[in-house]
């Protein structure tokens, strides 16, 4: 083994750019604007085994690394102009690697305040850790399977609401174990609203939700998986308003039963470090009771026979649901 240090001082040329370090084709670590790269590698003199870049861009920093020496080299990324001899080249700026002493490096890492990249900034989080946490926030839109006549149009026709769909915002809190089974807590308020905007009246179905899912994943690539999933879900709170004060000068707020529902779900997970990305496509099912009616404020009854039937409310759904998380 031999060790290999590369430096690169803060520059605001470029300064969004990463270098990739390979070796023998492999990725051995990044070296990112204000940081510096330390580590060992395998010794040989086969192929030019340390390289920038991709292959077809890439420039032998060590040809026969000896084994257990080290090696000190600093990066500087300079203008185009400055340098035409450069392997790789982009149209407004090139580098230029030069070797330097231990006690040069060790000065520049010292008084730049440079950053030691480590495994970490290579490789994703869960590729390092079989167990992990994550927490995260989450949001979905969705449509339902069933809706329910709301307000009569002048011109004929029912403005309706769904049970099912609507916007969803929560949090969500999980565990995965083994890189490939997820358990995951979450808390959402979800609110359908009409079919259609009224100038002169509104309505929503609201609920609280709290669920709680398993997920079998499948790793496509290192850093994607691909997972199906089932859960149960409590609905807290469940309830209906329908507001035509502008109209008749009725409010009428139906409240619903908690009630227990399922789901299952096909769900892709992207892992940047300690980011999660993920995207599920959810099929929800649940039924809801009335539980009483209030008109103005006041207690009320639906009177058979006056109109749409709201004793059991479908709530089932089909919701596209975007996550955004942290792992730990």
């Amino acid at each position: 083994m031999a060790r290999v240090v590369i430096v690169r001082e803060a520059n605001h040329l470029a300064s969004w750019f990463v270098f990739k370090l390979y070796q023998n084709d492999g990725q051995v670590g990044k070296l990112k604007n204000k940081s510096y790269f330390d580590g060992y590698l395998n010794s040989g003199d086969s192929l030019p085994i340390y390289t920038f870049g991709h292959s077809k861009d890439s420039l032998a920093l060590i040809e026969s690394p000896q084994p257990g020496a080290t090696y000190y080299l600093l990066l500087e990324v300079v203008p185009a102009e400055e340098d035409t001899n450069s392997v790789y080249k982009r149209s407004d700026f090139t580098y230029r690697l030069s070797e330097i002493t231990k006690e040069t490096a060790n000065k520049i890492i010292i008084d730049g305040y440079l950053n030691r990249l480590s495994t970490e900034d290579m490789t994703p989080f869960a590729a390092l850790h079989s167990n992990y946490g994550h927490i995260g926030i989450r949001t979905a839109s969705g449509v339902g399977f069933s809706s329910y006549d709301a307000f009569e149009k002048t011109n004929g026709g029912y403005v309706k609401i769904s049970p099912g769909g609507g916007s969803l915002y929560g949090v969500k809190l999980g565990y995965t174990f083994n890189r490939f089974f997820d358990g995951t807590a979450g808390a959402a308020y979800q609110v359908s609203t009409l079919s259609q905007i009224l100038n002169n009246a509104s309505g929503n179905f609201g609920r609280f939700i709290l669920s709680g899912d398993f997920l079998a994943m499948h790793m496509l690539t290192e850093k994607n998986f691909l997972g199906i999933g089932s859960g149960i879900s409590s609905y807290k709170n469940p309830r209906l308003m329908l507001d035509a004060t502008r109209i008749n000068n009725e409010k009428v707020i139906l409240y619903y039963k908690d009630a227990i529902g399922y789901q299952v779900f096909l769900e892709w997970r992207l892992l940047i470090k300690r980011v999660c990305l993920s995207a599920n496509l959810r099929y929800s099912t649940v039924s809801y009771d009335l539980n009483r009616i209030t008109l103005n404020g006041v207690p009320a009854v639906i009177v058979s026979g006056s109109g749409e039937d709201y004793q059991h409310l479908d709530g089932g759904g089909l919701d596209l649901e975007l996550g955004f998380g942290y792992l730990f």
